[in-house]
């Protein structure tokens, strides 16, 4: 039997990605993300029988939890990929950005996992944190971004002390910036940065590991 993973942020981007990496790797893949016809152009673009996705807002709580509810097949994997950027001098920082920015990269997180968890907590079980860079270093123009981040690695570091030795296992990924639409309203020059291609395929094998070692995290910046 083939093995599952979720990947939040899957219809885009560095998620996308991921997706495809896994399905390389022989994986089942559930896609989640908020825009139900995106999913749909996700899943025909994968061109996969092995892909199925879900449209929801992973700060959702209930529907989180309707989630979990409805599968009724096991999970391996739980990759936590969606996010969002808001960037800008610390003068312009609002409330509305900070609530955006913590529900999809921290709040999100959080649930998601609570819930991957909660569900399929007695197996054998690997959650994939993707986070970034800006969560081990300050970064001038992202403070709003680095405290959301900080606070997904806080949590992550809890968690791998929290199981550690059990069977579950955690990785938390800190990749640096990668070419894609994340950056589309910050106005900078990516053409430099990463291919989502090349970073997603690190992660992928670097999560579905052998059993003989246990990766627990994973820095990937530009040469």
């Amino acid at each position: 039997m083939k093995k599952r993973a979720i990947v939040t942020g899957g219809n885009s981007g560095l998620g996308y990605a991921i997706a495809q990496e896994l399905l390389a790797l022989d994986l089942e893949v559930i896609l989640t993300g908020r825009d139900d016809e995106k999913l749909i152009q996700a899943k025909t673009s994968l061109g996969s029988d092995s892909v199925s996705y879900a449209a929801f807002n992973v700060a959702d709580e209930s529907a989180i939890d309707n989630f979990f509810k409805n599968l009724d097949y096991p999970v391996t994997y739980l990759f936590n990929v969606a996010g969002v950027g808001v960037f800008g001098s610390i003068e312009e920082i609002n409330r509305a950005d900070i609530d955006r920015l913590l529900e999809s990269n921290l709040i999100g997180l959080m649930l998601m996992t609570s819930g991957f968890i909660k569900k399929f907590g007695n197996e054998e079980i690997r959650i994939i944190n993707v986070m970034s860079t800006a969560a081990q270093v300050g970064k001038k123009s992202e403070a709003m971004y680095c405290a959301a981040k900080w606070g997904a690695r806080g949590f992550t570091e809890a968690l791998k002390t929290t199981y550690k030795g059990s069977n579950i296992s955690v990785l938390g990924v800190y990749p640096g910036g990668m070419d894609t639409a994340f950056w589309q309203n910050d106005g900078r020059d990516v053409s430099s940065f990463m291919k989502p291609s090349d970073v997603a395929q690190q992660i992928a094998v670097n999560a579905v590991h052998s059993k003989s070692i246990n990766i627990t995290d994973l820095v990937i910046e530009r040469a």
